[in-house]
C-alpha cells in the first residue's frame, strides 16, 4: 500500500492520479471523480491547480498535467519495479505483475503530459 502514497514531486497531478486512478485500480475499484467539477460531457473533470482528470469508464483513467509528471512517473515506476509489482513493457509503459488480475498498464504520454492507467485483458 505504501507504493501508492503521493510523491512530493508533482504533488498536485501525480497525487490526484494515485488517489483517483492507481489506488482504486490496485484494489479492483472504479476510478472516481468524487467532488470534482465536470468540464464537459466527455468525462473530463477539473483538478486543483489546472490539471484535468479524464475518466473513460472502469477500464481507463488519466490525468493531464504539467511537464513534471514524467519525473513522477519514472520515480514511481522505478520503485514499483524494485518492489516486483510492475515491469517496464517494451513500449516503455508499466505493466503490473501477477499481484493484480487482470493486469493493469500505466502509460506516460510525454507529448501531452498525460499519464493513463487502464485495465488490460492480460492475465497470467
Amino acid at each position: 500500500m505504501a507504493a501508492f502514497l503521493p510523491l512530493p514531486l508533482s504533488a498536485g497531478g501525480w497525487a490526484a492520479f494515485e488517489e483517483r486512478c492507481l489506488l482504486p485500480y490496485s484494489q479492483i475499484f472504479a476510478p472516481h471523480a468524487d467532488g470534482l467539477q465536470a468540464l464537459d460531457g466527455d468525462g473530463r473533470f477539473a483538478l486543483p491547480g489546472g490539471d484535468v482528470l479524464i475518466l473513460g469508464d472502469f477500464e481507463a483513467c488519466a490525468v493531464e498535467n504539467g511537464p513534471e509528471i514524467a519525473g513522477a512517473f519514472e520515480t514511481w515506476l522505478e520503485r514499483e519495479i524494485a518492489a516486483g509489482r510492475f515491469l517496464r513493457d517494451e513500449d516503455g509503459s508499466a505493466l503490473s505483475t501477477t499481484w493484480r488480475e487482470p493486469r493493469m498498464r500505466v502509460t506516460l504520454m510525454p507529448e501531452t503530459n498525460t499519464v493513463i492507467a487502464e485495465e488490460t485483458d492480460l492475465e497470467s
